[in-house]
């Protein structure tokens, strides 16, 4: 999301309406693509949390409409100061980043954008409002696939690309942000520019997890890797922290699964209260080995649990399914679905990410445990292992070479 500074000066019924006029004869002049905001259209995102309705939505037919909206901005020193621009792809924000932080904004709906799907056997190219879901649909047709995920698939490439893009495939080959060789983007002035490592590189690591405010993604050329068939998918409980967390990491250690994330697992001590002091907690592990011959995927498995028996606490049976590699990156619509049948989908989703240094972990976990056991409802707490090599050097904040990413989500 691109957003001009905004000053405490209040715009008159008339500056508004000259500011307006300038937009729409600029833009509307070669096509009708910018629309006055109105009332039935919901520019809601998916935290539910934040709701502000823009001026008007751009639903642009090429890159160059959203370049021609900037510029006109930009270019009128009055429209720069006051008016603000927003991308909006899948709107799978939480807290109104794919909105408007004023009414005197515009939305661009990069969903409208044409979209295109060009696949070779080491890239994609791929427009900046093409779904994960349907990248992967395309790329599999020719066993090819993204090495590295978000646990849900109906957000757009330049979305996830511009806040990191992080699920259990991040700590062997980082996040979506560090799979990326080119892009093309349209700036804050409304330039389109192609960057990379090499070419115009202080852009390219700008926009890549720049929250939007670097510039508007309109292609991504994404790494592709030899895609599995199948997958073995490995669920194990524990009651001991220490084992948990010294288990996760034997596991990356070892390089022997291709997906890993923790959960710790809340439950009340007493159920039968409003607002039960205390809560019993556990753990698990959930992991993924890839395969296209199931006989070498069980002896991998094998060796895995008879490893991981060592430590004692581990549950006796864990849970142990085989999908589809597709079914398996695409299991949270699943959930989606049962969610919409019962009304739970379309409600707010406070949702928390923070990354925890190695050596912080278990007294993280103690505090966050100790602080929440009064006010906790339900829902989920992810941790995903981070391995900060596996990030470019230039694209992240943190400096130690093992952390946890904590995700705190709404209740299912």
């Amino acid at each position: 999301m691109i957003k001009h500074s905004i000053t405490n000066m209040r715009i008159s019924g008339l500056l508004l309406s000259l500011s307006t006029l300038v937009i729409f004869s600029t833009i509307s002049s070669s096509s009708s693509t910018l629309i006055p905001f109105r009332k039935n259209i919901s520019t809601l995102d998916f935290g539910r949390i934040i709701e502000s309705n823009p001026l008007a939505i751009l639903n642009p037919e090429s890159p160059k409409e959203i370049a021609q909206l900037i510029q006109s901005i930009f270019s009128n020193e009055t429209l720069m100061i006051n008016m603000t621009v927003a991308q909006r792809g899948a709107a799978h924000s939480t807290y109104g980043q794919s909105q408007t932080s004023t009414s005197n904004g515009i939305i661009v709906n990069m969903t409208q954008l044409p979209s295109f799907i060009h696949i070779e056997e080491s890239f994609a190219d791929v427009a900046g409002g093409v779904l994960w879901v349907d990248l992967l649909a395309e790329s599999l047709k020719k066993g090819r696939s993204p090495r590295s995920w978000t646990d849900y698939l109906y957000l757009s490439v330049g979305g996830t690309l511009s806040v990191a893009g992080i699920s259990g495939q991040t700590f062997k080959h980082g996040p979506q942000i560090s799979n990326v060789i080119e892009l093309d983007v349209i700036t804050g002035r409304g330039e389109q520019f192609t960057c990379s490592e090499k070419m115009n590189a202080d852009l390219f690591y700008g926009v890549l997890g720049g929250l939007g405010q670097f510039g508007i993604i309109t292609r991504a050329r994404i790494i592709l890797h030899s895609a599995p068939k199948m997958v073995k998918w490995v669920k194990v409980k524990y009651e001991s922290f220490d084992q948990f967390i010294k288990d996760q990491e034997f596991l990356i250690s070892q390089g022997v699964v291709d997906y890993l994330e923790g959960e710790i697992i809340l439950q009340h001590k007493n159920l039968s209260k409003v607002s039960p002091r205390g809560l019993n907690v556990s753990y698990s592990i959930e992991f993924v080995i890839h395969y296209d011959e199931e006989i070498v995927a069980q002896k991998k498995l094998d060796e895995i649990l008879d490893e991981l028996k060592k430590g004692g606490t581990m549950a006796p049976l864990p849970k142990i399914e085989d999908a589809s590699y597709f079914d398996f990156l695409n299991r949270v619509r699943k959930e989606e679905m049962e969610l919409r049948k019962e009304g739970l989908w379309e409600v707010a989703h406070p949702w928390l990410n923070v990354f925890v240094p190695r050596a912080h972990i278990k007294r993280f976990k103690d505090l966050l445990v100790e602080t929440i056991a009064d006010t906790y409802t339900a829902g989920p707490l992810i941790i995903y292992p981070i391995l900060r090599h596996k990030y470019s050097s230039s694209s992240f904040l943190f400096s130690t070479s093992f952390s946890y990413l904590i995700k705190k989500k709404q209740a299912k």
